[in-house]
């Protein structure tokens, strides 16, 4: 052992004699063909390597969590405040919004109103009788 190229990590996989899975992958490893793979260690790094590949990354290891964690961060009070501020000051700009818009269509259809009323006393005051063609055009070319 002492003439090994590569000191890497070990990690010893113990096959269980009493669970079904352990004992389908202990008959595949132990039946496993050598002129396709180059040996049992290279198995089983491509098996953990599609495996690992396949699941979502960030709950895979450790480090991918807290990564994760801390990239998503934590609420602060501070950061509700500002929230909570933000929230306020849209609803008040889209309340605004909402009571112009009915103000302005309040005060046209009072306009509209007094155009009608004045258009009718004009009609009966003054001319006695006017044409309705020319009332409804000059109510018009007033709107």
């Amino acid at each position: 052992m002492a003439n090994r190229k590569d000191e890497g990590d070990y990690h010893n996989v113990r096959c269980s004699r009493n669970n079904p899975q352990h004992v389908y992958v202990n008959k595949i490893l132990s039946d496993l063909n050598m002129d396709i793979y180059k040996s049992k260690n290279q198995f089983i790094i491509d098996a953990v390597e599609a495996y690992c590949k396949m699941l979502n990354q960030d709950d895979l290891t450790v480090n991918a969590t807290i990564e994760r964690a801390r990239k998503e961060g934590y609420v602060t009070r501070k950061d509700l405040d500002e929230i909570k501020r933000d929230i306020c000051s849209r609803v008040v700009k889209e309340v605004q919004q909402e009571v112009i818009s009915m103000l302005g269509t309040a005060l046209a259809a009072k306009q509209s109103v007094n155009v009608t009323e004045e258009t009718t006393k004009v009609k009966e005051d003054n001319f006695g009788e006017v044409n309705d063609a020319v009332v409804g055009l000059a109510t018009n070319w007033v709107d």
